[in-house]
């Protein structure tokens, strides 16, 4: 099963539990509050996630709904960011094999051995839409 971002960022985990905690609210409120405006998030899959329970199962709307809901800003940026005519514009850089692969090791160490005997992607093989 691949891996999510949101659910095993340890950043966002502490912030919802320090907040949690700096309101002096418990995971019965937390919970009770979320349900009473639509997110239906019970108190053992908070408590899980929260402990970093492998067995956790929010889900990663369920968490970014906690962090709106208590003031944790989150951004998530896809592409460069440039200026043009006075606004902020995401573009994607081009595409590069070399610069890919460098990333891949980098942030995925333990699929290095796995990426060894994969073919590379060959360019312009495959138009999309």
């Amino acid at each position: 099963m691949a891996k999510s971002i949101i659910k095993e960022s340890e950043v966002i985990r502490n912030c919802i539990r320090n907040r949690i905690n700096e309101l002096d609210e418990t995971l019965s409120k937390v919970c009770n509050n979320a349900n009473s405006l639509g997110m239906k998030i019970s108190i053992a899959s908070l408590s899980k996630y929260l402990k970093k329970s492998k067995a956790n199962n929010l889900t990663e709307e369920q968490i970014v709904w906690l962090c709106v809901r208590y003031c944790i800003p989150v951004t998530f940026i896809v592409g460069n960011a440039r200026f043009e005519d006075g606004k902020m514009k995401f573009k994607l850089p081009p595409y590069n094999e070399d610069i890919a692969m460098k990333d891949l090791k980098i942030k995925f160490p333990a699929n290095e051995k796995k990426m060894a005997d994969k073919p590379r992607v060959q360019k312009n093989t495959v138009k999309v839409g």
